[in-house]
C-alpha cells in the first residue's frame, strides 16, 4: 500500500451552512496534506500522542453528555 494523502480544501462559502447539513463550495488545495500512519506503541512519542488523543476523546464525550441534559 502506498502513501495515501488527505489534501486540504478551501471553503469558498458555506462553512457554517455545512454544519447545518446544507451546501457549500470548496476547492482542493494541495499545498497542505496529511496522512494516517500507525506507529510503534512502545515508542514514547507514540504513547504520548495516544494519551493526548485519548484525553481529548474523553473531553468530547463529557461535553456531549452535558449537552444532552441541558
Amino acid at each position: 500500500m502506498g502513501d495515501s494523502y488527505f489534501y486540504s480544501k478551501i471553503l469558498l462559502f458555506g462553512e457554517y451552512a455545512i454544519l447545518k447539513n446544507a451546501r457549500g463550495i470548496s476547492i482542493p488545495y494541495r499545498l497542505y496534506k496529511g496522512s494516517l500512519k500507525f506507529g510503534d506503541c512502545k515508542n514514547k512519542k507514540v504513547k504520548k500522542s495516544n494519551n493526548i488523543i485519548s484525553r481529548f476523546c474523553e473531553y468530547i464525550d463529557s461535553i456531549s453528555i452535558k449537552n444532552k441534559f441541558n
